[in-house]
């Protein structure tokens, strides 16, 4: 038998939901999400999550871009302070290990920008021989082996 849920207003709800769906998002199970939160059951649990993801609006690529861009800035500006540290105190272990950090940073914002995609070119090709001339030019080299004479 469910058991009954608390009385909340619209905005405590919301927030439930909103708290349910960083629950799931860190992994928790349904039933799980259902006992923290108080939601009668697992399906009551799911559903306010879908309402509250139906209700908010979706980050646009170019937020989640920026966003993404920021945080690797960020963590790319942490990375270098710790890297001039280990320079200073001559840690050639930490260096190389920073470096390679440095590295898969700068090239995940490469990707994220499109700094890393191929430069493209338009490109036109003339072609001045037809295929009747190359089959001519072709027959009158091989011609001996098509009429089936060989020379020695």
């Amino acid at each position: 038998m469910p058991r009954p849920g608390p009385v909340m207003n619209r905005e405590d709800s919301r927030r439930r939901a909103e708290r349910a769906h960083r629950l799931r998002a860190l992994g928790r199970t349904w039933a799980e999400i259902a006992d923290s939160e108080g939601f009668r059951s697992r399906g009551a649990a799911r559903t306010a999550v879908q309402r509250y993801l139906d209700a908010e609006p979706g980050e646009s690529v170019d937020e989640v871009r920026r966003s993404a861009s920021e945080t690797l800035r960020i963590t790319r500006s942490v990375l270098m302070g710790r890297f001039a540290d280990a320079s200073r105190r001559g840690d050639d272990d930490t260096l190389v290990k920073i470096s390679r950090e440095v590295h898969r940073n700068l090239s995940q914002w490469a990707q994220l920008t499109g700094a890393n995609s191929p430069e493209r070119h338009q490109v036109e090709a003339v072609v001045h021989t037809t295929t009747t001339d190359l089959l001519n030019e072709l027959e009158a080299k091989f011609s001996n082996v098509i009429d089936g004479e060989v020379e020695e």
